[in-house]
């Protein structure tokens, strides 16, 4: 599954997650994570394969129409 950068700061910022926390869940570097919430290029699909994993395990579902479905009673 794709996402683009917006969408990945999207769902951290609704979980009230830092950029360090979600680098940490999902092995990544704060960095990566910052430019791909910036410009949307990340290096490798795997990067972005982490990324769904974490918000999904958290429950952010990523609806094709390239939105963010924040779980139930988490309000934006």
């Amino acid at each position: 599954m794709f996402i683009s950068g917006v969408q990945s700061r999207l769902a951290r910022e609704a979980l009230n997650l830092s950029l360090r926390d979600v680098a940490a869940a999902a092995g990544l570097g704060v960095n990566t994570i910052s430019r791909f919430e910036q410009t949307g290029n990340v290096g490798a699909a795997k990067t972005v394969r982490k990324l769904v994993e974490v918000y999904s395990q958290m429950g952010i579902e990523f609806p094709e129409t390239r939105t963010v479905r924040l779980p139930v009673g988490l309000a934006a």
